[in-house]
Formats: C-alpha cells, sequence, structure tokens
C-alpha cells in the first residue's frame, strides 16, 4: 500500500508540482499576470499592439496637413509679428506727456555788496566820497546782504507731439516759486507761473510726409510680404502632402504587384512539383522557379519596408503628436488615381501663374521696399535746416492767484525765432547707406527677374510632364495587355510541351515589371498635376482652404 502511495505521489509531483509540494487538492486559482522585472519597468510597448487602421482621403490629409503642419503655424506667427511691427515706427508720432519737479537752492556772492563793505572797512565815512558807495546801502541789504541766499520750486508739465510732415510742437505749463534773504527782490515769496508752445519744422532733412512715414510703409510691406509667403508656405506643404499621399499609394500598388508575381510564381512552381512527380519535368526544372519564388519575397520585404517610409513620410508633412504610436498608423489610402483633369493651356498657365504665384508677389514688394527705402536714403544727404519759433507768456506776483492773474492778462511775453543749419562736410554714413541701398534695389530687381524665369520653366516643365504622363499611360496599358496575353500563350504552350519554366518565368517577370510601369505612369500623372497646381500657385483654391491668423497673446 505504501508502494502504491508513494507512485501515486510521484506522478502528483511529475504532473502538478505546484499542488503536490504544498499539499493542496483543490483545483489551483487562475494565475495572476506575473510583474515584470525590476530591471525592466512595465510599458504598454511590452506587448505587441496592432496599429490601428486610418482610411485617408487625399482631401482629408491635405487639409489635416493645413491644419497641423508646423511650418504653416509658424508662418501665421510671423503675419501677427510683422502685424505688431507696423505699430512699431508709428509710436514715433505719438503725442507724450511729461512733468518735471526742480527744488534748488541757491547761494551766491553780491558783488556790490561786498566792494561796499571793502570801502567801508578802507575809508569808513567818506566811502561814498572816494567809491561813490553808500554805507547805509549795507544796513538795507540786512544780514544776508553780503551774500544772496535763496530757494526754489518748479513744476513743469509739457505735452509733446510730432506729425509725419516733421513738424514738431511742445506745449509746456509750469510755476517756480522763489524765496530769498535779499530785501532787494520785492517779491519775497515770489510766485512766477508760464505757459509757452514751440514749434519746428525741417526744410532739408527730415522733410515730407514721405520721409517721415518710410517705416512705417516699410513694415506694412514686411506684413504684406510675410501674409504672402504664409500663402506659399501652404501651397507648398500641399504639394509635398498630394506627393507624399500619392507616393504612398504607388508604394502599396507596387507590394500588390509583388504579391501577384509572387502568387503566379508559387503557382508555377507546383505546378513543376507536379511534373516532376508524374516524371514530366526533371527535378532540376524546380531550381529556377524556387529562385525566383525567393527573390520576389525578397522585394516583398523591401516593398514593405518602403510602404512604411512613405508613410512616415505623409505623417512627418501631416504632423502627427509626438507620441511613437501615433507614426504606426497603418494609413489606407482611399483616393484613386484619375485622369480626367482638364488642363488649361501653356499659355492659361503662364498667365494663371503670373498672377497668383505668391513667391512673384514677395518679390515685388521686396522691390517697392527697396526703392523706399532707397528714396530715404537719398534724402539723408542733405544737410538739416531747420526752422523753430517760440512763444512764452508769464506771470509774476507774491501771491499765486494775482500773479496767474497777470499771467492771463498776455501783457507779458518773450518770443524767440531761430534757424540751425548743420552740415557734415563729408557724410560719409550717408553716401555709404545710400550706395548699399541702390544696391539692394539692383540685387531686388535680378531676383524678380530670375523668379520670373524660373516660374515659366516651372509651369512649362509640368504642363508638358502632365502631357507625358498621359501618353505614357496610354503605352503602358498596351504594355500591361501585350504581356498578359504573351504570359497567357506561353502558359499554353507550355502545358503542350513547347515552352520551358524559364520562358513562363520571364514572361511573368515582363508582366509585373509592365503592371508597375502602369502604376508609376499613373502616379507620375498625379504628381505631374500637383506640380502644376503648385506652379500655378492654385493649391489653395484648388481645396478651398483659406488660411487663418494664428490666435494671437493676450495683451
Amino acid at each position: 500500500m505504501s508502494r502504491i502511495a508513494a507512485c501515486l505521489l510521484f506522478l502528483a509531483i511529475l504532473f502538478f508540482p505546484s499542488t503536490a509540494l504544498s499539499g493542496e487538492t483543490s483545483p489551483s486559482p487562475k494565475p495572476e499576470k506575473p510583474e515584470p522585472p525590476v530591471s525592466e519597468p512595465a510599458s504598454k510597448t511590452d506587448k505587441p499592439i496592432a496599429p490601428a487602421k486610418l482610411e485617408l482621403s487625399l482631401d482629408q490629409a491635405v487639409r489635416i496637413a493645413v491644419r497641423h503642419n508646423q511650418k504653416i503655424l509658424i508662418g501665421k506667427l510671423g503675419v501677427d509679428i510683422a502685424q505688431e511691427a507696423i505699430e512699431l515706427p508709428k509710436a514715433e508720432f505719438d503725442e507724450y506727456f511729461s512733468t518735471i519737479a526742480t527744488l534748488g537752492q541757491d547761494r551766491a556772492p553780491n558783488a556790490y555788496a561786498i566792494a561796499a563793505k571793502e570801502a567801508q572797512k578802507k575809508y569808513g565815512n567818506n566811502a561814498s566820497l572816494v567809491m561813490g558807495i553808500d554805507p547805509s546801502f549795507l544796513e538795507f541789504l540786512g544780514p544776508g546782504g553780503v551774500v544772496s541766499q535763496s530757494e526754489s520750486f518748479n513744476l513743469t508739465l509739457s505735452l509733446t507731439q510730432k506729425f509725419t510732415t516733421g513738424t514738431s510742437y511742445t506745449l509746456a505749463a509750469g510755476s517756480m516759486r522763489r524765496q530769498t534773504e535779499s530785501r532787494m527782490d520785492p517779491f519775497n515769496p515770489g510766485y512766477y507761473p508760464y505757459t509757452s508752445i514751440t514749434l519746428t519744422q525741417p526744410l532739408l532733412k527730415g522733410f515730407g510726409t514721405d520721409y517721415n512715414r518710410t517705416y512705417i510703409e516699410l513694415a506694412k510691406y514686411g506684413h504684406k510680404i510675410a501674409k504672402e509667403q504664409l500663402r506659399w508656405t501652404g501651397i507648398q506643404t500641399i504639394a509635398e502632402t498630394e506627393k507624399a499621399y500619392w507616393n504612398l499609394i504607388l508604394t502599396r500598388e507596387t507590394l500588390a504587384v509583388q504579391m501577384r508575381s509572387l502568387d503566379r510564381a508559387k503557382e508555377l512552381l507546383r505546378r513543376t512539383r507536379e511534373r516532376i512527380r508524374v516524371g514530366e519535368a526533371a527535378k532540376i526544372d524546380e531550381l529556377q522557379p524556387e529562385a525566383t519564388v525567393a527573390d520576389i519575397e525578397a522585394k516583398i520585404v523591401r516593398a514593405k519596408n518602403l510602404i512604411k517610409t512613405a508613410r512616415d513620410w505623409l505623417l512627418l508633412v501631416m504632423q502627427p503628436s509626438v507620441s511613437n504610436r501615433d507614426w504606426d498608423l497603418d494609413i489606407i489610402p482611399t483616393t484613386k488615381p484619375y485622369d480626367n483633369t482638364p488642363v488649361a493651356s501653356i499659355e492659361e498657365c503662364l498667365e494663371t501663374a503670373l498672377g497668383n504665384r505668391p513667391d512673384l508677389t514677395m518679390a515685388e514688394l521686396s522691390l517697392k521696399s527697396k526703392l523706399l527705402d532707397e528714396a530715404k536714403k537719398r534724402k539723408d544727404r542733405l544737410p538739416q535746416l531747420d526752422i523753430s519759433g517760440s512763444m512764452q507768456w508769464n506771470g509774476i506776483d507774491s501771491n499765486f492767484g494775482n500773479a496767474r492773474d497777470r499771467l492771463g492778462t498776455g501783457r507779458f511775453y518773450d518770443w524767440e525765432f531761430s534757424l540751425t543749419f548743420i552740415w557734415p562736410f563729408r557724410l560719409r554714413a550717408e553716401k555709404a547707406a545710400y550706395r548699399r541701398a541702390r544696391l539692394e534695389t539692383s540685387k531686388a530687381r535680378e531676383e524678380k527677374t530670375g523668379l520670373k524665369h524660373l516660374l515659366i520653366f516651372e509651369v512649362r516643365n509640368a504642363h508638358r510632364n502632365v502631357k507625358t504622363a498621359r501618353e505614357q499611360i496610354r503605352a503602358r496599358g498596351k504594355s500591361v495587355k501585350a504581356a498578359e496575353e504573351a504570359l497567357a500563350a506561353e502558359q499554353v504552350r507550355q502545358r503542350e510541351g513547347l515552352s520551358t519554366n524559364f520562358e513562363v518565368l520571364a514572361a511573368q517577370e515582363f508582366l509585373a515589371l509592365a503592371e508597375l510601369g502602369l502604376i508609376q505612369a499613373r502616379i507620375d500623372l498625379q504628381i505631374a498635376l500637383a506640380e502644376l497646381k503648385h506652379a500655378e500657385g492654385i493649391n489653395l483654391e484648388a481645396y478651398g482652404i483659406e488660411l487663418q491668423k494664428s490666435d494671437k497673446l493676450k495683451k
């Protein structure tokens, strides 16, 4: 009996080790998910997850790219920055208010009192006879006669502004309170209110609205250029998206062709092995089909990798999130290549491009801004001649109210008229700046001409590529049809014993190349159409997309 128990225990340990050793005979609970080792923390990527599929049309891809592409977001911010830059030169013509409060003390010697005192010491009562100085004058001056000491407080309020004509004005109003130890001042303390106006007008350098508004107009040109740059970025982004989308379709269709080629090669290998089995073919006849199958399988591996590369390129243009999982999307394009898009004549395409291309518009705006800057630099070489006039009304009394009333009468005033002429003899900086501005203008003019030539080339080349691709499609279609007929005929000849595996495989390869050529021609047509829209500058309008401004920061 003990031997039987021992055998049962041995079998239990062999087949149910954990239960047997613990002495439990009840069914074991459902095992829990084991925790990952400490050195390898748990991660959501530990278990392979099938990538999510995304059916995507070309229109959807374009709109996602325009909405999320980083270059477009940067371009929108550039437009807002340029808009704010217009306000900077305008600030030169803003009025501004200023106030100045001054508290001071003055302690100065009285020359006449010092002379009278010295004469009294030297000549005594005869000082008036010798020096003509009355000694009683010192008694009149009092203890502070020799040294005159006074305290003052001055408050000035002013408003200043410059106009685009170059004219500037300053309106000022203020009052001074002065108290002194001297008995010669009849107003002690004294109040001195005043108001004044000053006008200055440049007559040569700095004269005129065109001159003074130069930087405002340059900023406006910069804003227009930024908007055209945003449009150009949008057009380029759409073109990149279209190319990436069609390239993804090309890689997927290439894989489909390789898969069909693999099926045909495997079917030929199967038939060859069947013929070997029944003795209609030698063992060596299966080597070439096997090699072809292996070669096509290698091409399929490469084709799958190209699909992933093409997908990542499209995602790069569409700007997904930084999450790695978003880059693993299995994008399934739903838009098929089409060949019914009407194309205008080359003359019409050129006319459209010349009127719509943002880069050409930017070149024109840049040339205008250079001409404007050159005009300003030309005027900067003039000497400075400014005419200025000022008028001030004053009041005075020991009582502030009386002093203000006297100011209001307008009886006490002073005016001033001046001409300021400054003529630097060499004008080295101004002349160099003008020469540089002229060179910049010439450069911008040549850049515009060169860009126009490039535009003509791009339109002509894209228009020609559309025509070539359509001709290629027709030719490739005939090639596929002929290859299909040749393969069918070769397969019939093989069944009749008139053809070999080599000839059948050659026909299969020719059909695969013909199918790939047709797919390539169809994709070339779509890319050529995209390049033509890009060359004409009508991508945004073709998709009905209008680029909006970015959300500005709160003030």
